[in-house]
């Protein structure tokens, strides 16, 4: 179980130096370590991967003070419904639009036998 962490704790340092939080941030919280998740949500400044990030850490509900309320909402679920009712206003394609939009019209045609 030591050498699972250490190998784990080697891949955090390394995204973090390569400042792709979000996987460093799976890791930290697979090693539930909460070190290692603060100095991941103080070292990024990209707003949009805040927002990924605390999207994250609520989906694990995982508490972490945060200054900004939009993030500290998302982070105790609190917009949750609100983003939910945004996701409706999309109208998916049925699957028959599917279907038939992605079906090159070659393939709609039988082949003729060759005599």
């Amino acid at each position: 179980m030591e050498e699972y962490e250490a190998g784990l704790s080697v891949c955090y340092k390394i995204l973090r130096l390569r400042q792709a939080y979000p996987s460093a941030l799976r890791i930290a919280l697979k090693l539930n370590n909460h070190e290692y998740i603060g100095n991941i949500m103080k070292e990024c400044k990209d707003p949009v991967v805040l927002k990924q990030m605390a999207f994250m850490l609520a989906r694990q509900s995982v508490s972490y003070p945060v200054r900004k309320e939009e993030l500290a909402a998302i982070i105790n679920n609190q917009k949750l419904s609100e983003l939910y009712r945004g996701c409706l206003l999309y109208t998916s394609p049925s699957p028959r639009d599917l279907s038939t939009s992605r079906m090159p019209s070659s393939a709609c045609k039988k082949k003729k036998k060759k005599k």
